[in-house]
């Protein structure tokens, strides 16, 4: 990474198992929400803590799944008791968890970090995956649970149509995400972050990549 003058925000840490990404199937196999496969992505996130301890990288992040809105639902209070130790593990080794949004409202999302509580949860926000998945106003989602923001995906999309189906993504700035007041709103809250530029698009993406950099560039140049 030195070498490359390389500097990793955080580690993608998920699997192992089948991911769907749906609203259907995926509540029951995404993340440590559903009972299966648990205990194997618990062994995986150790590992992923390890590794970001030994390379420097200052955090984890993962889709923990669709954490559920009743905070007693048995398998929020479940998600709550396996959360801890991990979190605590974590902390012992300096790396900080983060919560990729989407798959639930943001006032569930600050309800998990609170309840969970061991000081080293935070965020990554994903305003297009909070459009994509139904779940809430990405501008209005900051009010909730912006304080906890320690990363951030630059990704644009459309609400679904189809109840089975998640929105699609779409090229920045063509979504429904609001960028210039997204932006406008960390600079409030003194965002210490970076800005990433995710595109799971199809098709060539380096010119794509290059183009929005220079348009997130330009709105930040204007606060």
């Amino acid at each position: 990474l030195d070498n490359y003058k390389i500097q990793p925000t955080t580690l993608i840490c998920m699997g192992p198992g089948a991911y769907k990404w749906n609203l259907v199937e995926g509540p029951s196999t995404i993340g440590l929400v559903p009972r299966e496969m648990r205990a194997e992505r618990v062994k995986r996130l150790h590992e992923g803590i390890d590794f970001c301890k030994a390379a420097g990288i200052p955090s984890v992040h993962a889709h923990f799944g669709f954490i559920p809105e009743a905070p007693k639902d048995t398998l929020y209070l479940e998600l709550v008791d396996v959360m801890k130790p991990i979190g605590e593990y974590a902390l012992k080794q300096g790396i900080d968890i983060l919560f990729e949004t989407g798959q639930e409202t943001p006032v569930t999302l600050l309800r998990a970090i609170t309840d969970i509580g061991t000081g080293n949860l935070f965020v990554n926000y994903d305003p297009a995956n909070l459009v994509m998945y139904g779940k809430a106003n990405p501008y209005d989602g900051l009010k909730v649970i912006g304080k906890y923001v320690r990363g951030f995906h630059a990704k644009d999309g459309t609400y679904p149509v189809n109840p089975n189906e998640l929105g699609k993504e779409v090229p920045i700035p063509e979504g429904e995400v609001d960028f210039p007041g997204i932006f406008a709103t960390l600079k409030k809250l003194n965002y210490p972050g970076t800005i990433t530029i995710e595109c799971e698009l199809a098709g060539q993406k380096s010119d794509y990549i290059l183009k929005t950099k220079d348009y997130l560039n330009g709105i930040i140049a204007k606060l």
